[in-house]
């Protein structure tokens, strides 16, 4: 399947997103979204509070999805360690897939060995990271950066950028650490293209 018919199945233009339904969390739609199972299985919105302004900030984006998936508007999870961020990834991509929407999930360690593979999985695996209707990139930050991997993602985010294609991204960075590590040019498409949230765990 070359890119444009790629494109035109996963990002599914002019089509709607349709009201939540669980029938829809099958097990063929978790493994195309290259979802955690276990992390799937732990994680639940109740690690948040009930009066969470944070969870409140969160789905509000969900119920303005259509219109995120038109602007391509992203999120920028932001937090210390173990407040939640990667459970909060793992919760939107299931939300969006009950919404009938196909994201797709990537740990950010995972990039730079995918794109520099040459099997024919990653090919197509990295061809669905440029043209996914939502994509995540989990622990942002968690790796060590160097030239190669700040371009790979940099190049990344430009790419979906560009198509106007929503990117969810978590991250302990902050500001400063992540100029540091990615440059000042990309601290500044990521805030262009996504809304920075700072999540609050219990």
């Amino acid at each position: 399947m070359n890119d444009t018919n790629l494109a035109d199945h996963l990002i599914w233009k002019g089509r709607e997103l349709l009201p939540p339904d669980d029938s829809r969390l099958t097990g063929a739609r978790i493994r195309l979204a290259h979802l955690p199972l276990k992390k799937l299985k732990k994680s639940t919105w109740d690690h948040y509070g009930k009066d969470s302004s944070f969870k409140k900030t969160i789905f509000a984006y969900l119920d303005s999805l259509n219109e995120r998936r038109k602007d391509g508007m992203g999120l920028l999870l932001a937090g210390t360690t173990g407040v939640g961020k990667t459970s909060a990834a793992v919760l939107l991509a299931k939300e969006i897939i009950r919404r009938d929407g196909f994201p797709i999930f990537v740990e950010a360690r995972e990039l730079q060995s995918l794109f520099f593979s040459k099997e024919d999985d990653d090919k197509e695996f990295r061809r669905k990271l440029r043209v996914s209707t939502f994509l995540i990139i989990d622990d942002l930050g968690d790796q060590p950066v160097n030239d190669f991997s700040g371009a790979i993602f940099e190049g990344l985010i430009r790419d979906r950028d560009n198509r106007m294609l929503p990117t969810i991204i978590t991250t302990n960075l902050d500001r400063e650490k992540f100029i540091k590590a990615y440059g000042e040019a990309c601290h500044r498409v990521v805030k262009e293209m996504c809304t920075l949230v700072h999540v609050e765990g219990n």
